[in-house]
């Protein structure tokens, strides 16, 4: 378990709280100047209160149960490693090998100097509509 950190002093935590207030302060000011020189509706306190809620119930969440944090942080990189398996599936060898994508000298990039353009194309659009795909 890491160590505890003592509490801060009584300034350090009321600047906390003043910057708390100034940000609902803020929006609050940047709700009354989107609305001006329309019907203002009550300043919706319960929402702030909740919001500000929720953001402490998530700090006591991620502060006391470190563990917690460090299983989470293991899942999502064990779902990038699924993701770096599906490009390596799809893409290949171009997955570990880094292309370098660099125009050639008539000013068009290496995947599609090969390709048709949309004038050249050799089928036309009612070929190119297939039964299986809808219209």
């Amino acid at each position: 378990m890491p160590p505890t950190v003592p509490p801060g002093t009584l300034a350090e935590r009321l600047q906390c709280l003043l910057g708390l207030s100034v940000f609902v302060a803020a929006a609050w000011l940047i709700g009354r100047w989107r609305t001006r020189g329309q019907a203002r509706t009550p300043f919706p306190w319960r929402v702030v209160g909740w919001g500000i809620g929720l953001q402490f119930a998530f700090a006591v969440l991620v502060l006391k149960t470190p563990d917690l944090m460090l299983y989470v942080t293991r899942a999502i990189d064990a779902l990038l490693g699924y993701t770096r398996d599906g490009a390596r599936m799809v893409f290949g060898n171009l997955f570990e090998n880094a292309v370098p994508v660099t125009p050639d000298a008539d000013g068009k990039l290496p995947a599609s100097a090969g390709t048709p353009g949309p004038a050249r194309c050799s089928r036309s659009s009612s070929s190119r509509r297939s039964s299986s795909f809808p219209a």
